[in-house]
């Protein structure tokens, strides 16, 4: 009899445990254009130009030599265009009610500056259940 309990009770806890999962969407979001994406797009046009025998652009250079300085692109913040790429998905996130009718429950974020501007400018205003963390404090 003692066999049977015990074999009875192993299978209560198999079944607690095989509960049926919630489906989960996970959204990856890039972050928008930074000063390192604007300095590398400024190196290939001063190439292209040299290639084509023409004279690059004094901004160009300017902008590639930057990368140089190699501490700015570990953690280099969002560009000019980078804050209207961010401005505008957020005017659209916001028409189209995304986060309440995605059913987000959480938006997390690396530590990288780029990342962070992007992020909180994306979600400004946004209630969650939790709010959003910077990835490094979820470690």
């Amino acid at each position: 009899m003692s066999e049977k309990s015990s074999s009875s009770s192993s299978e209560q806890q198999n079944q607690a445990c095989h509960h049926p999962r919630q489906k989960k969407t996970i959204y990856l979001i890039r972050h928008a254009e930074s000063m390192e994406n604007k300095r590398i797009s400024s190196l290939k046009s001063v190439f292209s130009s040299v290639a084509s025998f023409r004279m690059p652009s004094k901004k160009s250079i300017s902008d590639s030599l930057e990368l140089m300085y190699v501490t700015a692109q570990i953690d280099s913040k969002v560009s000019e265009t980078g804050k209207l790429q961010i401005a505008n998905v957020h005017e659209q996130l916001v028409q189209d009610d995304f986060v309440q009718r995605s059913g987000i429950q959480l938006i997390v974020y690396s530590s990288l500056e780029r990342a962070k501007e992007t992020c909180e400018g994306l979600f400004q205003g946004v209630t969650l259940q939790q709010p959003i963390r910077e990835l490094e404090h979820l470690i």
